[in-house]
């Protein structure tokens, strides 16, 4: 259920050793969730105010993160590193080498690990002069294309005039592109979720709009770029890019009070 902290901690913890993050945005990730996740207070306490140094964040996150499990932490990594706006300026041995880390740290199930092992093994042997690779970079793009699961992203705006306003402006450049376009091109959505300890409501992209979002608003809170595989159920769909109509901030004020 979108946010989890417990999954986002545990997320955080694997793209601190990869070195996809800096350490101060961690820090400020849980500053900001400090005033809602009052079940989790003390420990996102620990890790606002601890030094921004990776050892020291990395075993802040610890008790939060813990229990993890693979089956979630997969899909969100390999999206991240296949559509982040950071990690897709990444050369092939800068891929292989975070995805050889993530190997042994046993986050991937084995069919995974295996097809990153085989992209190692020909990276190695193209190091070596043994054998030429010159199609490897594009290879391991279009296989974290595809291997890579669905992706939401929640917005980490707590003030409701800030979410307001950002639906407001996704709706106006979605309706644009669509009138450029003619048809909807990206099926572009955003829903409202109430968040699940009850301390307020959360707006979540699909990953469409998301990149939308990026490029018009960046740089997004980490918070923002962590992706989850998948909407709750009760969530309400308040921007369809099919039937979108451009919003001031006053009307999507509205649009999500109503919901």
């Amino acid at each position: 259920m979108i946010p989890d902290i417990r999954f986002e901690a545990a997320f955080l913890r694997a793209a601190l050793l990869l070195g996809l993050i800096d350490e101060r945005e961690v820090n400020a990730w849980a500053e900001a969730l400090l005033e809602t996740a009052t079940e989790s207070v003390g420990l996102l306490a620990e890790v606002a105010l601890a030094q921004p140094e990776l050892t020291t964040v990395r075993e802040a996150l610890r008790p939060l993160a813990e229990p993890s499990t693979r089956r979630e932490l997969e899909p969100a990594l390999l999206a991240f590193l296949a559509i982040d706006p950071v990690a897709a300026a990444f050369a092939a041995p800068d891929w292989i080498r975070l995805l050889e880390q993530l190997r042994r740290e046993e986050i991937f199930s084995p069919t995974i690990s295996s097809a990153i092992k085989r992209f190692k093994d020909r990276w190695m042997l193209a190091s070596a002069g043994v054998s030429a690779q010159p199609s490897l970079s594009v290879e391991l793009h279009e296989w974290l294309t595809s291997a890579r699961g669905t992706a939401y992203y929640r917005i980490s705006l707590e003030c409701a005039d800030e979410r307001a306003a950002l639906l407001g402006a996704l709706s106006r450049k979605v309706v644009r592109d669509r009138r450029v376009g003619g048809t909807p091109q990206s099926a572009s959505r955003a829903w409202m979720i109430e968040s699940p300890s009850g301390a307020g409501r959360t707006l979540v992209l699909n990953e469409p709009l998301w990149r939308t979002a990026v490029v018009e608003f960046s740089p997004l809170p980490l918070g923002s770029r962590i992706p989850y595989a998948r909407v709750p159920v009760q969530a309400l769909l308040v921007l369809d890019e099919a039937t979108a109509e451009p919003m001031g901030a006053d009307e999507a004020n509205h649009r999500l009070s109503a919901v």
